[in-house]
């Protein structure tokens, strides 16, 4: 680790998404990630004669990081031997794509398409399953599964993997049993020569970095998104929607639930990615939602409210997250209305958005809330599972974002939208599927809408029917999109499929 003049951190050749940023506050040594966030400090001695320093990772205060003081040569060998080791691991790249191109000659006949599904998320597996269930089902095709922790900006969620195994295994499908090495079991992967490959979500990050779409050179890229449609809002490093991420000038084909608009196409013309990356096939999560099964956590005869807060608290990144502001006035309106059955169901990530130092909570401020929050008759806490049952279960569902904002559309409840002003900009369909919610941002005012549409009916509801319409007009878009990849293979030379 080396601390450079310009207060940025350098580990050789790699970089830390969490030691990013330094900086000196008085006697104290902050190691900050890429957001200028504080991730670990450390207290400096009173004179300049310590060898080591100890620190607090700020997340947790009983974890801590040491630093000891190396000598240039030292810092030199172990350069270079990173430098040895990224050549290393270049050579054997270039070997195996030179392997993958004469495996891949037509005269190696396959009988089966072959494709692979890469997860790393419970709670939107939902929205692969119709997909991965009908490949299996499927003659033409022959399916692999992997499954791996989801990171979190830099961080391990731990158990992510064990709760995805399980899941998958209830639904009768079977995952390839791994080496805990992630680059030993993508290597097997890339041997096995998936003709597609499914990855659960388009952020490079949230993966293994031999799983980045970089890496992913020796297969055909298909995404289909774990919401609805990735036109609600532009990117908030940037001035193009999510769909036009740069890792969508690597992919093959991208499924979308709407056709491009007008202005989606003009925006194109901003980026490498071409049209045929797209293709309108309706939405799998829409038919699979106006499919569900209502189930509230609990039998009550009360009227049901789903409290949905997002993760962007601080006005960070998406900054839609009002949680931090909002939290104490939910508590007290739970407590004063008994007659109502209030489930909270926080997006899975806020909680380590809280540990980051990210709003105006803190970690213990959150963990009392919840005990608060748990001793109400009316209230309970619902969290890493999926919530979509418990949504259509609602009577009313009260959010500040991001995807029930229009997924909910789908299943046709109220929505009570709690706006943070400060918010990345809707883009124009964005604006167009706005026009179903109800947007508050006042919480008085919010929770005053939740009282009234508990007991009418939604004047919104004809609106949200037309919003939805164009992702229910495939009865069964896992199909159109298997026959897409059959399609593909069969009008290449380079494939031979009997």
């Amino acid at each position: 680790m080396a601390f450079k003049r310009d207060n940025t951190v350098q580990f050789g050749l790699d970089a830390s998404p969490n030691e990013s940023y330094w900086r000196i506050d008085d006697d104290v040594l902050a190691i900050m990630d890429e957001s200028h966030n504080p991730t670990t400090t450390f207290q400096l001695p009173a004179v300049d004669a310590a060898d080591a320093l100890v620190g607090t990772f700020v997340a947790d205060e009983t974890i801590h990081h040491e630093i000891r003081v190396v000598s240039n040569s030292q810092s030199t060998l172990d350069v270079a031997n990173k430098i040895r080791e990224h050549v290393d691991h270049s050579v054997t790249k270039l070997q195996r794509s030179l392997l993958a191109t004469t495996m891949t000659n037509p005269q190696n006949v396959r009988h089966r398409i072959r494709v692979a599904f890469v997860l790393n998320a419970v709670e939107t597996l939902d929205a692969q399953l119709p997909l991965i269930k009908a490949a299996v089902a499927d003659e033409r095709f022959e399916v692999r599964i992997l499954t791996f922790d989801r990171i979190f900006r830099g961080r391990v969620q731990a158990g992510t993997k064990e709760r995805l195994d399980q899941m998958l295994l209830e639904e009768g499908l079977f995952v390839v049993e791994d080496s805990g090495n992630a680059e030993i079991d993508v290597n097997r992967l890339r041997d096995w020569q998936p003709d597609f490959l499914f990855r659960q979500s388009e952020w490079d990050q949230d993966f293994p970095v031999e799983l980045s779409a970089d890496n992913l050179y020796w297969t055909r890229i298909a995404h289909t998104s774990y919401v609805i449609t990735e036109n609600l809002v532009f990117n908030p490093n940037g001035d193009l929607p999510f769909f036009m991420l740069d890792y969508y000038e690597k992919v093959w084909r991208y499924f979308i639930s709407n056709d491009l608009t007008v202005d989606d196409k003009a925006l194109l013309a901003k980026t490498f990615i071409s049209e045929d990356v797209f293709k309108a096939v309706g939405s799998v999560k829409a038919v699979q939602l106006k499919q569900l099964v209502p189930e509230w956590p609990v039998q009550t005869t009360k009227k049901k409210v789903i409290w949905m807060p997002h993760h962007s608290i601080g006005n960070q990144w998406f900054a839609f997250g009002t949680f931090d502001k909002t939290y104490q006035a939910v508590l007290e309106w739970a407590r004063n209305h008994p007659e109502f059955s209030i489930v909270l169901n926080p997006h899975p990530s806020l909680k380590a958005v809280i540990a980051n130092g990210d709003g105006d909570i803190s970690s213990d401020e959150y963990e009392a809330f919840l005990e608060e929050w748990n001793k109400l008759d009316n209230t309970e806490y619902f969290v890493g599972k999926s919530s979509y049952a418990a949504v259509a279960a609602a009577d009313v569902i009260l959010s500040d974002g991001i995807s029930v904002l229009y997924e909910a559309q789908v299943i046709g409840k109220p929505i009570v939208y709690i706006e943070n002003e400060a918010h990345v900009q809707f883009t124009s369909f964005g604006e167009r599927l706005m026009a179903g919610v109800h947007r508050f941002d006042d919480i008085a005012l919010a929770l005053g809408a939740v009282e009234r549409l508990s007991e009418t009916e939604d004047d919104l509801a004809d609106v949200q029917k037309e919003n939805v319409k164009p992702w229910l007009a495939v009865a069964q878009p896992e199909q159109v999109i298997l026959q897409e990849m059959v399609d593909e293979l069969s009008s290449s030379t380079q494939h031979m499929i009997r």
